[in-house]
């Protein structure tokens, strides 16, 4: 991620693609499961890396920095895996009212 050391975000660890690649949706909900959860730490710098870029983007933080450091609270804190859940909850009941 030398991009992010680049744009202010230098505490991301640099990384190439391993343990970034998922051959089988399991293995893709198990990525995203352990980016969210912080067990994959490849994973959780992307998405925050990604995040943060979006916070500044929106306007919500001042930097790139700022933006990945509330991203990393907000992964942290559990509150992005909640999400997650509320979202996979949501199109379930969503699928299940158009059977």
């Amino acid at each position: 991620l030398r991009l992010a050391a680049a744009l202010g975000a230098a505490e991301l660890r640099e990384r190439g693609m391993e343990g970034l690649r998922a051959a089988t949706p399991a293995e893709s909900l198990a990525l995203v499961k352990g980016a969210l959860d912080g067990s994959v730490a490849a994973a959780a710098d992307v998405v925050a890396l990604n995040a943060g870029a979006a916070l500044y983007a929106a306007g919500v933080s001042e930097s790139l920095a700022a933006g990945v450091a509330l991203a990393r609270e907000t992964i942290g804190g559990g509150r992005a895996s909640e999400k997650l859940a509320e979202l996979v909850a949501w199109t379930r009941a969503a699928g299940r009212q158009q059977r």
